[in-house]
């Protein structure tokens, strides 16, 4: 089973698109708040057995092979 299978409540789904890691368009940090994260959110497009393809946020999905 390849890296991209994972399980979504019970079914198996596959990773279509990954989440980018950092971003790269952050600019400079200002003092006192800085409002932009240094992670961009968290969201994989996943196609299900039926062919349907969904974005959805990574959370609740579950290696297969575990």
């Amino acid at each position: 089973m390849s890296e991209s299978h994972y399980l979504l409540g019970g079914e198996l789904v596959e990773v279509v698109i990954r989440p980018n890691e950092a971003r790269k368009d952050r600019p400079a940090q200002r003092f006192p708040l800085p409002r932009i994260k240094p992670y961009a959110p968290i969201n994989v497009a996943i196609r299900y057995q039926d062919g349907t393809v969904h974005v959805r946020p990574r959370r609740g999905l579950r290696r297969a092979d575990a």
